[in-house]
């Protein structure tokens, strides 16, 4: 059920990116530092937004990273004091007598 409700949402998202490229099909003017360039208002608008999604998983990766660091530390120490708690539990108990 999952995967349809996903592949529809990705059907809706690209009829309507289809539908954006094909209303705008005209060409407009960029100028940057070194020259200009008549391009598709449509291929402008894809590139601006790769180079904001790239932009903004490069500001996202080093959070990943460190959650990703953290979460295997703490396998590691639940790991360990689960071992530890099986030792324990091995020990026989004693009298204090």
């Amino acid at each position: 059920m999952r995967r349809i409700v996903l592949f529809l949402f990705a059907l809706v998202v690209f009829g309507v990116a289809l539908a954006l490229v094909l209303e705008n099909l005209s060409s407009v003017s960029v100028n940057y530092l070194f020259g200009t360039a008549s391009v598709p208002l449509a291929g402008l608008l894809a590139l601006v937004l790769i180079v904001g999604a790239l932009l903004g998983a490069l500001c996202v990766l080093p959070m990943i990273v460190k959650a990703r660091t953290r979460a295997r530390r703490a396998r590691s120490r639940q790991a360990a004091a689960e071992e530890e708690l099986r030792n324990l539990r091995r020990v026989p108990l004693r009298d204090a007598r």
